[in-house]
Parts: structure tokens; sequence; C-alpha cells
């Protein structure tokens, strides 16, 4: 689906399709809203907003969904954006891995979407190289768009696929024995 502008709902659910919004228009809801990406589904938006104070639009993204934003500044205004799965992508098209991940200001503080992006609820986390998987992380920065562009994917625990790896060769053993 394309369109122009989505406006005054209170709960999307976008499932195994896409929408594209053109001619840089936004994603607005009503002041609490909430917005499902699932089974492959995508939303191409310059920005996603609503009229409500900060948290109030929640948008879950399952199944390998995919939104990607290309506005710069601050394309998530008050939303929070919560990963469900290891195959679902966040994408902000507009913005550089150090606007995202490192000193949104030359004061220092965190990239303005941090504590607005989680995982299955929780905050990501990323260890001193974003672009690398290290012990406790739950996401990968990667870049994208040629460079220009930035896209988020949770990504599971070392210890949990260790565990994993762990029990297939034990499956394995035991078969021979």
């Amino acid at each position: 689906m394309t369109a122009r502008n989505i406006s005054g709902f209170n709960e999307v659910s976008v499932d195994a399709s896409g929408v594209t919004l053109t001619g840089g228009m936004s994603f607005n809801l009503s002041s609490t809203a909430s917005l499902s990406l699932v089974n492959g589904a995508s939303l191409n938006s310059t920005f996603v907003s609503n009229g409500g104070g900060a948290g109030a639009l929640t948008i879950t993204l399952d199944g390998g969904s995919t939104l990607t934003l290309g506005g710069n500044g601050n394309p998530l205004n008050n939303a929070v954006v919560d990963l469900l799965d290891f195959d679902s992508l966040l994408q902000f098209s507009a913005e550089t891995i150090d606007s995202f991940l490192f000193f949104a200001s030359p004061s220092g503080e965190q990239g303005e979407h941090f504590g607005k992006i989680t995982f299955q609820g929780d905050d990501l986390i990323f260890g001193s190289d974003p672009f690398a998987f290290e012990a406790g992380d739950n996401a990968l920065a990667t870049e994208f768009n040629g460079g220009s562009g930035v896209q988020i994917q949770a990504i599971p625990e070392p210890a949990i696929t260790l565990l994993g790896g762990l029990g297939l060769l034990a499956l394995v053993r035991r078969r021979r024995v």
C-alpha cells in the first residue's frame, strides 16, 4: 500500500504486507496508540508520532518485519520500538552510526534513541564495538544506505547460543551411544 498520510487511529496492525508513505509524509497516530508490524510486514515513513507524551506510541516488530524511518533529527519522536525477534529490523536511513549510537552533542550525551528501542522489553545493549558481537550484547548496529543509514537488529546472547549448541552436541552423542 502506498499512502500520503495515515492518522487518527488508536491501533494499527500491518500483517505480511508493506506500507510506504510518500512525499515526506509521516505516520501520525492518536494520543495513546500501538502499531504492530508482524509476519514480514514493512513500514517506510519519514517520521512516526502521536499526540501523547513520551512512550505513548508503542511499536512492535515481530516475524521478520522492518520499520524504516527516513527523517533525520528525531524520526521516532516520542515512540518506543520493541523488537520481539531476531529477524526484525529497525532502520534509520538518514542517520549515521555515530549520531545513533554515540554522542548526539558535544556535551557527550548518548544518542537520542537510547531508551526508545528495546528487545523484548529490555534495553538494547551494545558492547564497546557496536559492529561486533560481544558477550552480553543483545543488539547489533550495521550501516546501510551507503553508510548514511544505520539498522538495528536484536541478536541472541552468546551464552544462550552456546547452551543450545551444547544441547545439540549432547543429542548427537546420545544417538551414537
